[in-house]
């Protein structure tokens, strides 16, 4: 799916369907910066951020548009709203399988792995309510995430990070649109930064 900026309507604002906003997981140097103070704040950490998009166009030729202050002021709606709307969007995506989770008991190091793709809420389920949960039963309760990039979310138990670093560092160097090679925990309040292991 490309990324791009939608039309802007007379009023500066442009119509959005409220259950179609998104979180999207991306640099802190996307280059449609969040036009609020607020929205910056959203912060992930190694380096990446949540923005808020709205799909739009026909399902095979969709293109993403970045949702700031015009837009959520157009649809009445503030920004805690928006960000709810979001989650609850992002949830439902993957309850309805538009984001393939698969579940490996002997991943590429060995240990009980799940991998998120086919799509490009793929990494942002990163953030998504009740990820650790859902987790905690497949690959206990220590667990560890990465995104190396846009399509890809990799969750796995910390037994398996040493064993996991050269795959994660792999699908980053040869992806099109890259994120991290770093390291998240995930608990139930969400993901935090992870200090990265170096490889000997």
């Amino acid at each position: 799916m490309r990324r791009a900026r939608l039309p802007m309507a007379q009023d500066g604002g442009m119509q959005i369907d409220v259950d179609q906003i998104y979180p999207y997981l991306v640099p802190d140097d996307y280059p449609d910066a969040p036009s609020s103070g607020a929205q910056a704040q959203r912060r992930v950490g190694h380096g990446l951020s949540l923005a808020l998009v709205t799909p739009t166009g026909p399902p095979d030729a969709q293109i993403l548009a970045a949702v700031g202050a015009a837009q959520l002021a157009a649809a009445r709606i503030d920004l805690p709203t928006a960000y709810a709307h979001a989650d609850r969007a992002l949830s439902q995506a993957l309850s309805a399988g538009r984001i393939a989770m698969e579940f490996f008991e002997r991943g590429p190091a060995g240990a009980p792995t799940v991998v998120m793709s086919g799509s490009w809420l793929a990494a942002t389920t990163l953030v998504a309510s009740g990820l650790h949960e859902r987790m905690a039963r497949l690959v206990g309760d220590d667990i560890v995430a990465a995104v190396p990039h846009r399509d890809l979310l990799f969750v796995f138990g910390a037994e398996a990070c040493a064993g996991m670093v050269e795959v994660i560092e792999a699908e980053y160097r040869t992806a099109r649109k890259p994120l991290t090679t770093a390291l998240f925990t995930l608990s139930r309040d969400g993901p935090a930064p992870r200090p990265s292991l170096s490889r000997p």
